[in-house]
């Protein structure tokens, strides 16, 4: 992790994946599966959108994303509360 920080700058990371200066991000990482429980993590992001009222854009990250049908059910709810805009799900690497 250290040489990775070394490597590359808070900044250049930022603007790689669409990420101003201010906004303030928030992430849950690790495989995107039933077992992780991300469907709560959901809930918490549109409790947090409604009720967040200072410092930066929030922006929320899935990291760890896999394609399949719990994914597509995570998507939809995202859609349902209104809240897919400000959820962005970063595939799984190795």
């Amino acid at each position: 992790i250290e040489a990775f920080k070394r490597a590359n700058s808070r900044e250049a990371l930022r603007r790689a994946h669409g990420l101003s200066e201010d906004d303030l991000v928030i992430a849950n990482i690790g495989t995107v599966c039933e077992r992780k429980g991300q469907h709560v993590f959901i809930r918490a992001v549109d409790h947090f959108i409604r009720h967040h009222r200072s410092g930066g854009t929030p922006r929320f990250l899935l990291v760890g994303g896999r394609e399949g049908e719990y994914q597509d059910s995570l998507r939809r709810d995202m859609a349902l509360l209104g809240i897919d805009r400000h959820v962005t799900i970063i595939p799984e690497t190795r």
